[in-house]
């Protein structure tokens, strides 16, 4: 069976193993230390014990010979040392008592020698007595049978036992220095062997962290390196510890990576747009190979080259204002500038560029938009002459028609009033659809300025609905306005071109004997203006378009109903620009409600303005 440990457990089991020896390598030590304490302890008794039984020895032959002695002799003992004597064998016989009461033996054989102890004091007083009478001399038989008695009981006082057992306390307490030397030995040699082992476990689990940990990390680490530098890395390793699942997952990431780079790659080897890095004084780093198609360059003719030396002349000085300012750390929009190819073709590029502090690198992003700024050449071309070459004939033939309405030159037959104003109608819808795509280029350009002063909005409303009278009426539709008592600042030329779209519109889509209602008031910070019609709607999978150019909620609506489907796009145009919102209520069949605001403060809309302004005007891009 394999077991799979962690490195937490891996780190725990070199900690324990170690510990566990030191912890035996203690016990061990203090096995033989309390041995030692207690032989030790086991002579101090058995000197004790000797000490004790030789001062009773020195005692009884004391008590024998001042008892048994000449006259002096027993005269000194009964008058002076007869009370210490007798007191100090029975100190010595409690104190040997104490000494072996753990040895049953032993202390039976002291319990006997009390016996002998209290016979032998009883004897001695009375012999003390009978030498005090004078009764106690020699040769009498009351002395006699003292003597014998006394006799009796110092053998049982020191017993042959006794001897014995003061002998093998003696042999004991003499091997004491032996035995403690023993225990030194071994305790010398243990923690000699102790040591041995700690060192070699310390080299042990060295070598063990090191080979599975530390020499893993560097591995890890290697990787790391290896990775950064794009060489290939170190196999993968073995195992099942956390550190095996790391590796495991470097090598997942770094093949994850490889696939995402090597897609970064295919991507910026095969865009159609040049992708480049400038150092921070606007030499090329590195180029993608599209720049040979855009700039006429290879990339390797382009590296250590400035982005400057391929711009025109007299944009040089806008290139560098440009980059300076991505340099210091400005959130700069795209810039626009014209390079000058290899084979000498003018480019329009548009860059996209992001300056990295950590790297001093801009990253940049060239698209070729010569063929768009070719196409705004054309449009704005075809919006002259449009302007030029065909409004100015369809004028004079709109003024010739008027005059043969007038009869000028005489009267027309009822087929030829029916021709006429169906070119006057022809003349007069194409007459609108130049006039707003010259209001379209005039915004996209720019050049369609607002004269805005405070109005009463009653007035715009029923001038709007007074300009639209007579198509409601040839519609047989009646336009309703709410009063209102509100000002606004703003254009009102303008803001009555966009209610008059809006009316004219409604008029259109409604039928016969149907209300268009005309209504302001106040939502919040703005002034909301709407225009309610009861005609067939707008499906909701054309509301979101609605206001695009040229949108029609039908096909057919532009031949059926007229119009060039740019009213709309101009009516949010016009809205944004004074810095207001327009939008549709509707659903299909139930009539729609167009609604726009304006900002109630001057302030607030030509901010408004301004930030429409800068974004280039995108209601109408």
């Amino acid at each position: 069976m394999k077991f799979r440990f962690s490195l937490s457990q891996k780190g725990l089991i070199l900690i324990a193993v170690p510990l566990m020896f030191e912890l035996a390598l203690i016990a061990s030590l203090a096995y033989l230390h309390n041995e030692a304490e207690v032989q030790i302890a086991r002579a101090e008794h058995s000197k004790s014990v000797v000490d004790t039984i030789n001062q009773l020895e020195r005692d009884v032959y004391d008590i024998v010979s001042g008892v048994s002695g000449d006259r002096e002799s027993e005269q000194a003992f009964f008058n002076g040392q007869f009370d210490s004597v007798v007191n100090d064998i029975a100190v010595q016989l409690r104190a040997l008592q104490i000494l072996v009461q753990d040895n049953p033996r032993q202390s039976a054989l002291v319990q006997g020698c009390f016996v002998n102890g209290d016979r032998a004091v009883i004897l001695l007083s009375r012999a003390k007595q009978l030498y005090l009478k004078g009764e106690f001399k020699p040769k009498t038989e009351g002395r006699q049978e003292t003597f014998r008695q006394l006799r009796k009981c110092f053998r049982g006082l020191l017993p042959q036992e006794m001897v014995s057992m003061a002998g093998e306390e003696k042999l004991v307490a003499r091997d004491l220095p032996e035995v403690q030397g023993r225990y030194r030995q071994e305790i010398k040699a243990l923690l000699i062997a102790g040591a041995g082992v700690v060192v070699a476990l310390t080299v042990g689990i060295f070598w063990t962290y090191s080979r599975q940990v530390v020499s893993r990390l560097n591995t890890i680490l290697d990787n790391n390196i290896r990775l950064a530098s794009g060489r290939a890395l170190n196999q993968q390793m073995r195992g099942d510890d956390e550190i095996a699942d790391l590796d495991s997952a470097f090598h997942s990431m770094a093949d994850s990576l490889k696939e995402a780079t090597d897609k970064e790659r295919a991507i910026v080897q095969n865009a159609r747009d040049v992708i480049y890095s400038l150092d921070e004084r606007g030499t090329f780093v590195s180029v993608s190979p599209a720049s040979t198609t855009v700039f006429g360059y290879t990339p390797e003719e382009l590296v250590g080259s400035k982005l400057i030396n391929l711009a025109i002349q007299d944009e040089i000085v806008d290139v560098l204002n440009a980059l300076k300012l991505i340099t210091e750390g400005g959130n700069e929009p795209p810039f626009e500038m014209r390079l000058k190819r290899n084979d000498g073709r003018i480019v329009d590029i548009v860059c996209s560029a992001h300056w990295s502090q950590k790297d001093r690198t801009i990253f940049c992003v060239a698209h070729d938009m010569t063929e768009r700024k070719q196409a705004e050449r054309l449009r704005q071309e075809v919006v002259q002459m449009v302007s030029h070459d065909l409004k100015t004939p369809l004028s004079t033939v709109r003024s010739f028609l008027e005059m043969l309405d007038a009869g000028v030159f005489g009267d027309l037959s009822d087929r030829g009033q029916q021709l006429l104003k169906l070119a006057d109608s022809s003349t007069v819808r194409m007459l609108t659809l130049i006039k707003d795509l010259l209001d379209i280029e005039k915004m996209e350009a720019g050049m369609l300025q607002l004269e805005r002063k405070q109005v009463d909005l009653q007035d715009l409303l029923e001038q709007s609905a007074g300009s639209v009278s007579a198509q409601a009426t040839e519609h047989g539709v009646e336009v309703e306005v709410q009063p209102c008592e509100l000002k606004v600042t703003a254009d009102p030329a303008r803001i009555v071109q966009v209610l008059v779209n809006l009316l004219s519109n409604a008029i259109k889509f409604s039928s016969r004997g149907a209300i268009v209602e005309l209504a302001a008031d106040v939502d919040g910070d703005w002034v909301a203006v709407r225009v309610s019609d009861h005609g067939r709607g707008v499906p909701s999978e054309k509301i979101a378009t609605i206001f695009d150019r040229f949108s029609q909620v039908r096909a057919s609506d532009a031949s059926e109903k007229g119009g060039s489907g740019l009213g709309l796009a101009i009516c949010k145009a016009l809205v944004e620009l004074h810095g207001g919102q327009i939008s549709v209520e509707s659903q299909d069949g139930c009539g729609s409600t167009f609604v726009f605001k304006l900002p109630k403060s001057s302030g607030v809309a030509q901010a408004a303005t301004d930030q429409t302004a800068e974004m280039g005007n995108p209601a109408v891009l």
